[in-house]
């Protein structure tokens, strides 16, 4: 067993190491945003990646480390017993990322449109509408 940094060198690292042990799968848990730019370097390296969702995985009893989790997939894996989750492809993924960005974008935008409304309304001595006050 090896450990690997996060980084980029790090990452290409594992992924050398990977292909020098002659694996051409590789199996993984998919926990919050971390998998992905192991994902997308693993699969960018020619490696065929399962993601795998934990949940699937966490509803045997007895395992409880990193490192006996990392033995567990690896070992279903082995039997071919994981099924991949679903990934798009890299396309429709840039399309998400910018889809949600852009809407994260705009909904800030409309907060501080509404802020900026409330502050001239205050200054200017104006009443404030009933919905303003229960937006607060």
């Amino acid at each position: 067993m090896r450990k690997f940094g996060t980084f980029t060198p790090d990452l290409e690292q594992l992924a050398d190491w990977l292909k020098a042990c002659g694996l051409e799968t590789v199996a993984m848990e998919s926990t919050g945003v971390y998998w992905i730019p192991i994902f997308e370097l693993l699969e960018a390296r020619g490696f065929k990646v399962h993601l795998v969702n934990a949940r699937h995985l966490k509803n045997v009893p007895g395992r409880k480390s990193d490192v006996q989790d990392c033995q567990w997939i690896q070992q279903l894996h082995g039997f071919g017993l994981l099924s991949g989750s679903f990934r798009p492809e890299a396309e429709m993924c840039a399309l998400r990322a910018y889809v949600r960005h852009r809407a994260k974008r705009c909904d800030l935008s409309l907060f501080q449109l509404g802020l900026r409304l409330l502050d001239y309304l205050l200054n200017e001595g104006k009443r404030i509408p009933v919905s303003f006050q229960l937006a607060e």
